[in-house]
């Protein structure tokens, strides 16, 4: 005698027989059995009353009715009984019974009353939870009896949800358990007040998706809901292969990120990517790169009384590509781009930068020259002065200017031994600039007689300090360091504070025709 049949014949005061004279019914472990049962627990019940065990459905749906019907009769092995429930209020849709009659029935499904079918599952039909495809249909059977997936369309796409009512939170946390299993990790369980039904939903679009692609509704109202969030996921799987495709570290990906960071808009939620700006090579690279990147055709326009732009509405690419407002794009790189500080990427993403908002100096042998990372943003100027030290640059310099909102303009480079190797490290896009590059690539720093004088006295002070121990006025009065004629401040910062002359190059640089040299090996 099974558990169910002892527990309903105590409680109808019923004398309870000897095991041996009882005969055990069980359903068979199958695909049906298991829609069924799903069915059952959260739509149907059991009754037993006094000689009366019946397994009962009521529903307004028709296509659940005829379902539920044909296999209950091939499980139970009992005719169905079908009945119509009128009602009085003419508003109210009628629903439809389905009937089992008989002890046989009851004892195969078990107690499946509302807060006792959970354990009865896991205690009369374990195999259920042995099987993914079992538990499959057991959650597509209580779908269909009361679940439903709700579809909302708007200008950003179709979206859905999952839910699956249950009028007891002992059925609620079962079937999430159920979920979670199937690694569904979005599902939350919501319980009603006053002896309402709860409900499960799931917002995740992803996770939607994987239940429509594993389950299939006896329902069409329910079936088409499936087929939409099907196609959803052909969508959500596109996107997902153009996120990978777009976010693959990549030479130009890279350039790119560095030409929006500097100069270009990304409007993730609007779905556009875009840079205005007056060289025609760098639109025209940006066009064929990002045709490439995002998989879409650009397009070009030009702002009443501005430069000419380059445009592309993708909304995946943009909220793939990210926020990257110049208050905003340092942020975003180092959460979702830290591969670009990598010296493999970290040039591409510099000769961008370059491209969009750098400005060089011609090359003047009695001139200062000076190289420039225009960027009107603190974090973002720290930043690039970050790179270019970690790239060994001797002096890159944060340029203050009231004139701007952050009171900063860029990061400049006026060493000409940083400008060289800068030039030396990328090519620009842009003829003008590339041009300038190209000359301080070839510039050759020669030692003048005085600054050779300058090093010779630098290096008998430390001579001196060394073999005497003197002091710094001491050092200064000996003739042979007199004879240099170098300022006692001078020879303080030597002594004190580590300047060193060999780091001074000042008016050193002379520029050298490519053709002449005979060693490159020497630039």
């Amino acid at each position: 005698m099974s558990q169910f049949e002892r527990e309903g014949q105590i409680y109808l005061g019923r004398e309870v027989e000897p095991d041996s004279e009882k005969k055990e019914y069980t359903i068979e472990p199958s695909y049906d059995a298991a829609w069924f049962l799903g069915v059952l627990s959260t739509a149907g019940y059991t009754r037993i009353q006094g000689k009366r065990y019946a397994v009962r459905l009521q529903t307004q749906d028709s296509e659940l009715i005829e379902k539920f019907s044909a296999l209950g009769e091939q499980i139970l092995e009992t005719k169905p009984i079908l009945y119509t429930n009128e009602y009085s209020d003419p508003n109210r849709k009628m629903s439809q019974t389905v009937q089992f009659s008989g002890k046989k029935a009851v004892t195969q499904t078990g107690d499946m009353r509302k807060s006792i079918w959970p354990a009865t599952i896991a205690r009369n039909h374990s195999w259920i939870m042995e099987d993914d495809i079992y538990l499959w249909k057991f959650i597509e059977g209580m779908f269909d009896a009361s679940g439903h997936i709700g579809i909302a369309e708007s200008s950003k796409g179709v979206r859905g949800y999952l839910r699956i009512n249950c009028p007891t939170q002992e059925g609620l946390v079962f079937i999430n358990s159920l979920l979670q299993r199937l690694e569904f990790r979005n599902s939350q369980v919501y319980l009603n007040p006053k002896g309402r039904v709860g409900y499960i939903r799931n917002y995740s679009q992803e996770e939607v998706v994987n239940f429509s692609l594993s389950i299939n509704s006896c329902i069409t109202q329910k079936q088409e809901s499936l087929e939409i969030m099907r196609k959803k996921g052909v969508e959500i799987a596109r996107r997902k292969e153009k996120s990978e495709r777009i976010e693959e570290p990549s030479t130009n990906l890279a350039w790119t990120l560095g030409v929006l960071s500097a100069a270009g808009h990304v409007d993730p939620s609007g779905g556009s990517i875009g840079i205005v700006n007056k060289h025609e090579e760098l639109l025209k690279k940006f066009l064929t790169v990002g045709q490439e990147l995002f998989g879409t055709t650009g397009y070009r326009f030009r702002l009443q009384g501005k430069h000419p732009a380059i445009k592309f509405s993708d909304t995946a690419s943009a909220r793939i590509i990210g926020d990257l407002r110049f208050t905003n794009w340092v942020a975003r790189v180092k959460e979702k781009y830290p591969w670009l500080i990598d010296k493999e990427y970290i040039w591409d993403f510099l000769r961008g930068f370059f491209d969009a908002r750098g400005y060089v100096s011609d090359f003047n042998e009695s001139a200062a020259s000076n190289l420039l990372l225009t960027h009107p943003d603190k974090k973002g100027c720290n930043f690039l002065q970050d790179i270019l030290f970690g790239l060994d640059f001797s002096n890159p310099i944060v340029v203050k200017n009231k004139t701007y909102k952050q009171g900063v303009r860029g990061v400049l480079l006026a060493r000409n031994e940083d400008i060289k190797k800068f030039a030396q490290s990328l090519h620009s896009c842009i003829p003008e600039k590339e041009e300038r590059l190209e000359k301080f690539r070839h510039i050759i720093y020669k030692e003048s007689e005085d600054h050779k004088r300058i090093v010779e006295a630098y290096d008998k002070v430390f001579e001196v300090r060394r073999l005497t121990g003197l002091g710094l006025y001491e050092i200064s009065k000996l003739p042979e360091i007199a004879s240099y004629e170098i300022p006692i401040a001078t020879l303080r910062k030597w002594l004190f504070y580590d300047a060193n002359p060999r780091n001074t190059r000042r008016k050193g640089f002379k520029w050298t025709n490519p053709i002449d040299i005979k060693k490159p090996d020497d630039i």
